[in-house]
């Protein structure tokens, strides 16, 4: 074994090491995911069925297809959009390496219709959905759908900001017009991307894009630089990619057979490495990528039986998946391998083949390789109107796809005069800079001396700044001082004056409390002497029972400035019961509150409601002939308690000439009295209305008074 076979097997041997360690890594994270999945429900499942099933993709197809068929369940169950669109991208990148790309289409197509329904919440899985989608359309050869995809992706990845997954759309563009021979649009594309791809942490197909380019344009040697450039990204990251294919296919254009054969052993062991671990993948299995390219090799060595063995296997795995892109590469190679067999019948049918898919796909290059290679085989075959029909078509197009290509080079030649000038802008600035730094040394110890000198000044004037300020404080200080005394003192003078106030205000309630007492207590005397006079002594005692109890509430209630509600209508249904007694029944009671009123805990003045209701029984209800109503409600409405005092009696004015005929007002002192302590009360010196009932016709029909007093709880 000589030592370049040595070194070959030797690197092998370093990549397939990482490749277990990371195969047993996954391992571990596949049982500690299974061991939590039982404790898991709802969304948090569905996520943990999801996460399975990525990674199980590389591992086990099987296993992933049916953890992702479980979390499509789960996530119907419980209606979780996100859930189930994530399952089915997750078995689109499934059938990515092991299935279909019609299949791989369907799924990443019902990923893109569920988030499109939550598009605002999951701008970056959709984005992920429509480069998948793309590349699904890219692969069966819709090329302008596959683009459509990847724009509808590049402005959600725009709007998030995500520079990533940007610059693998923009790759992903690239080489998209390039398959399809458009190369003025995919040098838009590669330029966009450029920058993208020189970021840390970028996705190495950028540079993968930019190399299929440059070999497109013929410049093979810059190709390998990108391809280069590519693979340190990888092997920094401890990966492998199938880039190893268009490393191989650039070193096989450079006619460095050997380096390519090389990669795409790599490549061959990488997939058999992952097939021994797997056992799952026909396209591991089969190594249909590297085995290809290693048959246009053959072809290059003339080993055209070998190159036709590889090419025929490869086509049979290409169109199983649908891969239209790489049923043209091989079926140009198999045309080639037949026609240096002199296999003339064959190439033609190879030919037609490769000709009829290109016209589907609107691959231009493939149009006019099929052109020429028909051309070829006709005029070998002496049919010169076939050969020249085919000759003319595949100038045509020839002339096209060269001046695209040329303009592609003159932009490639541009861009490289731009990063010269950029370079050279560079290198000006750097000696600009070191001559600003000499500039500065030499004048660094003026400087210097002259700072001293300014800080110094400086100091001292601070110095001078600091004791002005600290005088102005002191004397604003003192001022300030001087002021809070003022003001205390004003404030001791209101709140004395406050209290001299209170207390005054607190005397006059007082007294006319004092006034009040008496005077109920004397017109209700009166009014038990006027029973008397006029009924039997039974009545008479019942009377006096009623009028001793009615008595003393009202000297319990004397005590205090403030009773319960409960208290005070207790003393007026007394009240009214006598007067109702005093006058045979000659008028009806009725006092009305709400069920929710608390009548204990709210507090008002003792007596407030009894003179009015005095007023209406002998001022407005004992001069009617028929039988009076009184009515008493009591209500709060927004921070107050009104008292309504209704009576359908004869009216202000009409009782007013009854008891003075000459015409000579006189206003009760229980009313004044209570006025005066409700207008005390209040503070504003409302409280009291009285309004007079009247029809339609101007005739009286009663008073209403309506007492409103501060709500006061315990």
């Amino acid at each position: 074994m000589n030592k370049k076979t040595l070194a070959k097997y030797l690197v092998l041997f370093i990549i397939q090491v990482p490749l277990c360690v990371e195969c047993l890594g996954q391992r571990e994270k596949i049982d500690g995911l299974k061991k939590l999945l039982p404790t898991l429900k709802d969304t948090s499942l569905v996520n943990g069925l999801n996460e399975l099933c990525r990674s199980y993709i590389e591992i086990h197809t099987d296993s992933a297809v049916l953890f992702a068929s479980k979390a499509i369940l789960e996530a119907e169950r419980i209606n979780f959009t996100k859930g189930k669109a994530v399952a089915y991208y997750n078995l689109g990148l499934n059938e990515r390496i092991v299935g279909t790309y019609p299949a791989m289409e369907k799924y990443c197509a019902k990923a893109v219709a569920l988030l499109e329904g939550i598009r605002d919440q999951e701008k970056f899985q959709l984005a992920k959905s429509y480069e998948l989608l793309g590349l699904a359309k890219w692969a069966q050869g819709s090329f302008d759908e596959a683009l459509a995809s990847y724009k509808n992706a590049e402005k959600l990845a725009l709007k998030i900001g995500d520079n990533n997954l940007l610059g693998l759309l923009y790759a992903a563009m690239g080489a998209v017009e390039t398959e399809r021979g458009q190369y003025k649009s995919s040098i838009e594309y590669c330029m966009k991307g450029l920058p993208l791809w020189r970021k840390p942490s970028s996705d190495p197909r950028g540079f993968i894009a930019i190399a299929i380019l440059y070999n497109s344009a013929g410049d093979h040697k810059t190709a390998l630089e990108y391809c280069r450039e590519a693979h340190n990204i990888v092997k920094a990251r401890g990966g492998v990619l199938r880039m190893y294919t268009y490393i191989g296919e650039t070193f096989y254009l450079l006619k460095q057979y050997d380096s390519a054969i090389f990669c795409y052993e790599l490549l061959r062991n990488h997939n058999k490495k992952m097939t021994s671990v797997s056992g799952m993948t026909e396209e591991f299995k089969q190594n249909s990528w590297p085995n290809s390219r290693m048959a246009e090799i053959y072809i290059a060595r003339e080993q055209y039986d070998l190159a036709i063995q590889y090419l025929s296997n490869a086509l049979i795995y290409f169109e199983s998946v649908t891969d239209r892109n790489q049923v043209m590469w091989t079926l140009l190679r198999l045309v080639k391998a037949h026609e240096g067999k002199k296999n003339s019948s064959t190439a033609l049918q190879s030919a037609y083949k490769l000709l009829r898919l290109a016209n589907e796909t609107g691959a231009r290059q493939y149009v006019r390789d099929a052109h020429f290679m028909l051309y070829k085989l006709f005029d070998t075959q002496q049919k010169n109107d076939s050969a020249y029909h085919h000759l003319r078509r595949y100038t045509a197009l020839k002339d096209t796809i060269d001046a695209d290509q040329a303009e592609q080079k003159l932009a490639f030649f541009r861009s490289e005069i731009e990063t010269e000038k950029a370079q050279a802008g560079i290198v000006r600035l750097t000696k600009e800079k070191q001559l600003q730094e000499m500039q500065l040394n030499q004048y660094s110890l003026q400087k210097y001396f002259l700072i001293v000198c300014i800080i110094f000044l400086l100091g001292m004037g601070l110095i001078v700044f600091r004791n002005i300020l600290l005088k102005r404080r002191s004397e604003k200080h003192q001022r300030e001082l001087a002021e809070n005394e003022l003001k205390m003192q004003t404030f001791e003078n209101a709140r004395t004056k406050a209290e001299f106030q209170q207390k005054a205000a607190e005397l006059e309630m007082q007294a006319l409390r004092a006034q009040m007492n008496p005077h109920f207590i004397f017109n209700s005397l009166n009014s038990i002497n006027r029973f008397i006079l006029q009924n039997n002594s039974e009545q008479a005692s019942e009377y006096l029972i009623k009028f001793s109890k009615l008595v003393r509430l009202i000297l319990q209630n004397a005590q205090v400035s403030m009773i319960s509600l409960e208290s005070e209508l207790e003393s007026l249904e007394l009240y009214l019961e006598l007067e109702a007694l005093r006058l045979e029944n000659r008028f009806e009671y009725k006092i009305t509150l709400p069920a929710d009123l608390d009548v204990f805990a709210l507090k008002v003045p003792p007596l407030i409601i009894q003179p009015y209701a005095e007023n209406a029984i002998w001022h407005g209800l004992t001069h009617k002939e028929e039988k009076g109503h009184l009515e008493i409600n009591v209500c709060e409405e927004n921070g107050y308690l009104f008292f309504r005092i209704t009576d359908d009696g004869v009216g202000r004015n009409k009782s007013a000439m009854i008891s003075n005929p000459y015409g000579i007002r006189k206003k009760s002192l229980g009313s004044k009295i209570t006025a005066d302590r409700i207008a005390m009360m209040n503070g504003n010196g409302l409280g009291v209305t009285i309004n007079d009932l009247v029809s339609p016709e101007g005739n009286a029909l009663g008073t209403e008074v309506i007492v409103k007093i501060s709500v006061n709880y315990d």
